[in-house]
């Protein structure tokens, strides 16, 4: 926003938190989420980071597993062919 739209949203929202009027400034959304969804949003992120953590070692061990499973493989015997 232009330096008049902010002087004139100062005075208008004088109660606003300075972080606000910080964003318009520099052209974010002019609006901060809740504290409480701040909080929550934060907890959110480290429950994902952390599945997505575990998810790669799952999905590494996996592979892992697989291929010892492979190499453990043996060829069928060939069937015997018994002359009659």
């Amino acid at each position: 926003c232009n330096g008049a739209r902010c002087a004139r949203l100062r005075r208008s929202h004088a109660r606003l938190p300075e972080r606000t009027i910080f964003a318009c400034k520099i052209g974010l959304p002019k609006t901060t989420p809740a504290p409480m969804e701040a909080y929550l949003l934060d907890w959110a992120s480290l429950l994902l980071r952390w599945l997505h953590v575990i998810s790669g070692i799952v999905w590494i061990g996996a592979s892992f597993y697989f291929v010892a499973l492979d190499n453990s493989l043996e060829p069928p015997n060939p069937p015997k062919i018994t002359p009659q």
